[in-house]
């Protein structure tokens, strides 16, 4: 009897040690998929709009997912004019050098905003197949067309 009593125990407890191993994985699971809004968690900012203005107009610029993104909403509120250049964007190089993850696009997108050379952004205003690495930044919905001369942008939260 007093072996059965023993290989019982030892059943349940195994039982109970497997039942606790699944409790704690769902814990950790359901952790993990909790969005916290925490001061330095942004990832529910990047699904609100983000204000730019150009000629008085204000657009949507929608962010991408990505450290570059992060770093520069982190510096908003910026106003500053931009260059022409090439006759398909606008440059301005900021006093800052932001994270940086380049690759080439192969194509641009009128609306593209990107980051070049670590500390420069570039809002194009027309498609066409480029050679150049860059990161991405977002992209603004309905961007007008800019090729007139240099433009005055502010961009907020």
């Amino acid at each position: 009897m007093n072996k059965k009593y023993y290989l019982f125990t030892i059943l349940v407890l195994f039982l109970l040690g497997i039942s606790l191993g699944i409790f704690y994985k769902k814990i950790i699971r359901d952790n993990n998929n909790t969005n916290y809004k925490g001061e330095n968690d942004m990832t529910d900012l990047f699904n609100k709009n983000v204000k730019i203005n150009i000629y008085g107009e204000n657009y949507e610029l929608i962010l991408e997912d990505n450290d570059t993104a992060k770093a520069f909403f982190a510096m908003l509120p910026l106003n500053f004019e931009m260059q022409e250049l090439n006759g398909n964007e606008k440059y301005y190089y900021l006093d800052t050098t932001l994270p940086s993850n380049d690759a080439i696009p192969k194509q641009i997108q009128k609306g593209d905003v990107m980051l070049y050379n670590g500390n420069c952004i570039v809002i194009f205003y027309k498609d066409f197949i480029t050679t150049y690495s860059y990161t991405k930044i977002g992209h603004i919905v309905n961007l007008p067309d800019l090729s007139k001369e240099n433009i005055t942008v502010k961009i907020e939260k």
